[in-house]
This record gives structure tokens, C-alpha cells and sequence, in this order.
């Protein structure tokens, strides 16, 4: 095909392309989703420059992919691109900012820079607040995001209230078949597992676990992750178990 005999169908093609991308990140296949996000971007950026929404929202697109590849030097640079432009359109208090602010939280948490994924994931659950009131399904996976970065912390207290707040809202928004309250299950249990709490753990990932299967089949790599996760409580559990038998018998 070729673009500039369409130029007036040429924001829809690149919606396409984005829409496309967020297809293929979804299926795990991100080699194809960020062909298909650069296309979207590249489109864009050619049609109306460097400050537009479009160019923002398919920056930020990018940089979840990228995130996704574990390229996050990258995912870093493109969110943070996204966020320059979300600030200068509409300001540094707008919920298309909080959406960069969030996922360059997520972003600094992969990295391992917690006090930078706290600040901004803060600053973007404020915004969410004050926009769209606590029960909304931008805060709940802030909310999850902040539990991960407490987790990392050692905060385990923090790790499990903004866990349990961001199931609780997935709960009254989607109800129990839903992707977000399989990851927020599967987290929660981690959480509880690290506190060594192992009756929620178990709880919790088995939940995760059968809802993902539901969801997605049992060839999906969140099925495969679930089962990585309950298997390493198992061997966590078995351990202590077995530790315990060989001290009592001295």
C-alpha cells in the first residue's frame, strides 16, 4: 500500500497499527507488536509533528513494549517523550500525564529504581483520585503497581494494602472473571508468600491460577507464569517443612 495516496485515511491506518500492536503485545509476540507501534508512530509523527496526543499516546505505546522486551533504557526514553508532550498539551496534572507518570513508575520499578517508581506512581494515583474518584481501573493498577514497588522495598505491610485496594476495586469494577484480578490475585499471593504467610499465598495464587487458565488456555505464558509461581511455593513450603523434621530429629 502505499501511505500518500491516502493521506486522509492515514490517522486511521496508524490507530490501526497501534490498536494492532497493543493485539500482538497482549499474545507475548513482541517482536510483531513493536513493528507494528514504530509504523503507528512513524505515521503520526509524519502527519502532525511533534506535539500531538497521537505521537504521546503511541510513544507511551512503545514504551510498554519495550518494557515488555526488558529494553527499558528505551522504554524509559519513549515514556518519557510521551510525558513531555501530555505536560506541554495539557499539564503536569492531567490524567493523560498520570497515564506517563504511571508507566514510568512501572518502568523505574523493572529497573530497580524504587524511589523513582514510588514518586511517580504517587503523583499519578493523586491525579487518578482527584479526575475519576478511588474506584476507578486507572488506580487499581497503580495501586498494583505500588504494591509491587513496596514489595521490592521490604514494606510488605504497604506491599499487601495497595495490593488488596487495587483487587478490591477490580473486584467491584469487572467482577471475578477478569484479566486484572488474576495478576492482582497472583501478586497478593507473592506478597504473603515473602510475609510467610502461606495459607493466603496458596489461596490467592490458586485463584490466579485457575482464572488464568480460564481466560487464556494453558499454553499462555500468564498460565505458565502462574504455574512458576505456585510451584516455587510449593518448593518454598516443602523446604521449610523438611528443614524442620531434620532439626527435630537433631
Amino acid at each position: 500500500m502505499t501511505y500518500e495516496l491516502f493521506d486522509e485515511n492515514r490517522p486511521l491506518i496508524a490507530n490501526y497499527c497501534n490498536t494492532l500492536a497493543l493485539i500482538y503485545q497482549s499474545q507475548g509476540k513482541l517482536e510483531e507488536a513493536a513493528e507494528q507501534s514504530k509504523k503507528s508512530l512513524n505515521l503520526t509523527h509524519e502527519l502532525f509533528g511533534d506535539n500531538h496526543p497521537s505521537v504521546a499516546r503511541y510513544y507511551a505505546t512503545l514504551a510498554l513494549i519495550y518494557q515488555s522486551q526488558g529494553k527499558l533504557e528505551h522504554a524509559v526514553e519513549y515514556s518519557t517523550k510521551a510525558l513531555a508532550i501530555d505536560c506541554k498539551l495539557f499539564g503536569d496534572n492531567h490524567p493523560e500525564a498520570a497515564r506517563s507518570y504511571r508507566d514510568l513508575g512501572a518502568i523505574y520499578l523493572d529497573q530497580g529504581k524504587l524511589g523513582q517508581a514510588a514518586k511517580y506512581s504517587i503523583r499519578a494515583l493523586t491525579i487518578y483520585h482527584k479526575f475519576y474518584g478511588k474506584n476507578n481501573p486507572r488506580a487499581a493498577i497503580t495501586c498494583n503497581n505500588l504494591g509491587q514497588i513496596y514489595q521490592n522495598y521490604g514494606n510488605l505491610a504497604k506491599a499487601v494494602e495497595y495490593s488488596t485496594r487495587a483487587l478490591a476495586i477490580n473486584l467491584k469494577l469487572f467482577g471475578k472473571n477478569h484479566p486484572q484480578v488474576a495478576v492482582c490475585c497472583n501478586n497478593l499471593g507473592r506478597i504473603y508468600q515473602q510475609q510467610g504467610n502461606f495459607d493466603k499465598a496458596f489461596e490467592h495464587m490458586s485463584k490466579a491460577l485457575k482464572l488464568s487458565y480460564r481466560l487464556y488456555g494453558e499454553n499462555h505464558h500468564k498460565v505458565i507464569k502462574s504455574c512458576n509461581d505456585l510451584m516455587a511455593l510449593f518448593l518454598e513450603v516443602y523446604s521449610k517443612q523438611s528443614g524442620q523434621k531434620n532439626n527435630f530429629l537433631g
